[in-house]
């Protein structure tokens, strides 16, 4: 009898694990650099040629149940953001943004930089990237807001707590993560991180996804960093030179 019960609960618990771990819904051939939600499909892009062993270029959408495979259309996808109900789309090593008018990609707009984030912050379109520039986009029309170093190179753009902030690989205002109120400074000199790939907000929490170089012991480590707004509440690792 103990057996079974035993039998029972394990056969519970490995239910209840699987339904809790990751399902694989889409596999592509290549890479995939950049997904998007606009309320109805899952929109991913990058470079790639297949997915789920279908041709598909590039982009492709995702409602739940099928797949709509992408065609040519456009060059490799750098990033990929909603704004007034529409989808834009950087292109790879370009300035070039481009729009989904529900049946083709349109070129909307060429930045003179390489475009690495389009963000939608506080109803106004933004482009950032290469260069250390941050441009707005209004009615087609782009303008200069921000410059950082030549060298440095911007990842994200996020709204926190009504409070603009730019993320990647900079020094001027860093090492990595700056915010706007007026003028830009630094979120925070002590954030254990040397690079931001990826930030997002999360349960009112800032979310910033990178690696960590450390210098004494030559490790670069792959770290997720959960900022409250004040300090870093939460932080993992993994050393990524296993």
């Amino acid at each position: 009898m103990k057996k079974t019960i035993l039998l029972l609960l394990f056969a519970f618990m490995l239910q209840t694990l699987q339904a809790q771990l990751w399902q694989n819904i889409l596999v592509v051939r290549g890479s995939i650099n950049a997904m998007a939600d606009d309320g109805y499909d899952l929109i991913i892009g990058g470079s790639f040629s297949e997915v789920n062993n279908e041709s598909s270029y590039r982009w492709a959408f995702y409602n739940g149940v099928q797949i709509n495979a992408g065609d040519w259309g456009i060059g490799g996808i750098a990033c990929l953001n909603t704004y007034a109900g529409d989808i834009y789309a950087g292109i790879i090593n370009t300035g070039e943004i481009f729009k989904w008018n529900g049946g083709t990609w349109i070129q909307t707009i060429e930045l003179p930089i390489s475009v690495y984030c389009i963000s939608d912050i506080n109803d106004t379109m933004f482009a950032a990237g290469s260069m250390g520039r941050i441009y707005s986009i209004v009615n087609g029309v782009f303008n200069l807001e921000s410059t950082f170093y030549a060298t440095d190179k911007i990842n994200r753009m996020v709204n926190y707590k009504g409070i603009f902030i730019a993320a990647g690989n900079f020094n001027t205002y860093g090492p990595v993560v700056a915010r706007y109120n007026g003028k830009w400074k630094s979120l925070d000199q002590n954030l254990p991180i040397s690079y931001v790939q990826d930030m997002l907000v999360f349960n009112d929490k800032l979310v910033l996804v990178g690696y960590y170089n450390n210098p004494v012991k030559k490790h670069r480590y792959a770290s997720v960093l959960l900022w409250n707004g004040s300090t870093v509440e939460h932080k993992s690792r993994y050393n990524s030179n296993k």
